[in-house]
């Protein structure tokens, strides 16, 4: 049996403790489909531009414009007006956004009172 934090963590989740979202009254709806109805993904251009979903790049890194990035062919004059638009480079996704570091210590733990947990508090 894996006794990893993340493994007792699987091993512990109450079935209840399931994806969801909430009608106006107050309904809980866990079915994957009806919530995707009631509450749909809306796209925007960043997420369009290849941002995760996390949307969580506040400044990304650029990378020169290229052809290849694109679905569907770029004419010679659309591709230079690309390049022209974006002088200095489109948002590269496929890395960190600028000074974006790993999270870090967002383990959360709730220590029983009189106990304490690595970088917890300690018990005053």
């Amino acid at each position: 049996m894996d006794g990893s934090a993340a493994a007792k963590v699987v091993r512990n989740k109450p079935a209840r403790l399931v994806d969801a979202c909430f009608t106006v009254s107050g309904e809980r709806i866990t079915d994957q489909t009806t919530s995707a109805a009631m509450c749909p993904v809306h796209g925007n251009p960043r997420l369009a531009a290849g941002e995760p979903l996390a949307q969580d790049v506040l400044k990304c890194r650029l990378k020169k414009v290229d052809a290849r990035d694109y679905a569907s062919p770029l004419s010679e004059a659309q591709l230079a007006r690309l390049e022209a638009i974006f002088a200095d480079g489109v948002c590269d996704y496929s890395r960190r956004g600028l000074n974006q570091k790993r999270l870090a210590g967002t383990w959360l733990s709730y220590p029983l009172p009189g106990h304490f947990d690595d970088d917890d508090f300690e018990d005053e």
